[in-house]
C-alpha cells in the first residue's frame, strides 16, 4: 500500500422501432446540443478555489488542520463518494452534472481522467433503495480548474479537472436527493475527489471504500462537503404528467397539470402509437441502472413504453 494513502484518501505524505429521416435526426441532435448549452446552473454544492491571481493558475489550498488532499474515488477499487442536495418546489429538469477530480502527476493541458460514474438517488443520504438516474461513461466535457496544494502555490502536481456527466432531461420533483460518484483515469495515483474548501459547518459528505458501506468523511477533525454542480432548467419535473385530459381538442390536452392519472396514461398511448418522438421517446433502455436509462435516443420502441409504465406507477 502506498504509505501516503490513509483510511480515507490521499494524505500529506503522498508525493507524486420508429425510424427518422436524416434531416430529423440532425434537427434533434442540434436541439439536444442547444438544450445542454443553454441549461442554467441550478445548484452548486460548494466552492473549491481558495486563491486566484490574474494571469496565473488558481489554487485550492488545504486549510490549517487539513490532513487530506483528496478522497479516494477510484472506480476499479470500488471507492465511491457521496453527498446530498434538495430540489425546491417546482422541481428540476436536469441535463448535466459536473464533478471534480485529479490525479497526482497530471497536467493542466489534457486530462488523464477518462470516465465518470454516478448515480442519483431519491431520499436521505445513504438510502440506495430509489435510484433516479445513472451515468457511466466518458465525460462530455472536461475543463482544468485549479491545482490542489498545501500552502505552496508553486505545487502543480495535482491539477483539478471539472468533468461533465450528461443526463438528458432527467426530471426531479421537489424533495431530498443524494448522489454517488467515482472516476477512472490513466495514471497510477488516483483519481482523487477534492473536498469543498473551506468546508461548511453542515458538511455531511460520505465515502464508501471497496463496498464496505458509506461512512462520513473525515479531514483532520472535521467532516468535508463534496463539490458538484447541477445544470438544467427549473420547472415542472414530473415526467409521467403529460396532459390535463385525454380527449383531443379539449382545453388542456397535452398540457401537464401537476396530476398523474389515467388521462396521462392514455395520452401517452396515443402519442406512442402516433410516433410522436417529442413525447413518446423517453429512454434508450427499460432496464434501471443501465447506460441510457431515462435518456431519449431518437427511437420509439417497447423500451419507451415499459419505461413510461414504470414512471407512471411511481409518484412524482
Amino acid at each position: 500500500m502506498d504509505p501516503g494513502i490513509g483510511r480515507y484518501g490521499q494524505t500529506h505524505r503522498e508525493k507524486a422501432s420508429f425510424r427518422m429521416s436524416k434531416k430529423i435526426v440532425s434537427m434533434l441532435a442540434v436541439a439536444g446540443v442547444a438544450t445542454v448549452a443553454s441549461a442554467a446552473e441550478l445548484y452548486t454544492n460548494g466552492p473549491l478555489i481558495t486563491h486566484t491571481n490574474p494571469g496565473a493558475p488558481s489554487f485550492s489550498v488545504l486549510l490549517v488542520g487539513d490532513t487530506i488532499f483528496g478522497y479516494g474515488a477510484q472506480t476499479p477499487l470500488n471507492n465511491v463518494m457521496g453527498d446530498d442536495f434538495t430540489v425546491p418546489a417546482g422541481g428540476w429538469n436536469v441535463t448535466a452534472i459536473d464533478f471534480f477530480s485529479y490525479q497526482t502527476g497530471g497536467n493542466s493541458v489534457s486530462t488523464s481522467l477518462t470516465a465518470v460514474n454516478m448515480t442519483v438517488y431519491r431520499g436521505a443520504i445513504g438510502d440506495t433503495s430509489t435510484p433516479v438516474t445513472t451515468y457511466s461513461g466518458a465525460q462530455s466535457s472536461s475543463t482544468f480548474l485549479a491545482y490542489r496544494a498545501q500552502a505552496n502555490l508553486g505545487d502543480v502536481q495535482r491539477p483539478i479537472w471539472q468533468l461533465r456527466a450528461p443526463v438528458a432531461n432527467v426530471a426531479l420533483a421537489a424533495g431530498q436527493y443524494w448522489l454517488t460518484y467515482n472516476f477512472t483515469g490513466t495514471l497510477a495515483a488516483g483519481p482523487w475527489a477534492p473536498p469543498v474548501t473551506p468546508s461548511p459547518a453542515t458538511a455531511n459528505g460520505v465515502q464508501n471504500l471497496n463496498g464496505a458501506g458509506f461512512l462520513t468523511t473525515l479531514n483532520g477533525t472535521h467532516v468535508d462537503e463534496l463539490p458538484f454542480v447541477i445544470f438544467g432548467t427549473a420547472g415542472s419535473a414530473c415526467r409521467p404528467d403529460l396532459t390535463t385530459g385525454a380527449i383531443p381538442g379539449q382545453p388542456g390536452y397535452g398540457t401537464p397539470n401537476g396530476i398523474v392519472n389515467n388521462d396521462d396514461f392514455f395520452y401517452y398511448l396515443s402519442q406512442f402509437a402516433a410516433g410522436n418522438l417529442a413525447v413518446a421517446d423517453m429512454t434508450t433502455t427499460a432496464i434501471p441502472g443501465s447506460p441510457g436509462y431515462g435518456v431519449p435516443n431518437g427511437i420509439i420502441n417497447n423500451d419507451d413504453f415499459f419505461f413510461y409504465l414504470s414512471i407512471f406507477s411511481t409518484p412524482c
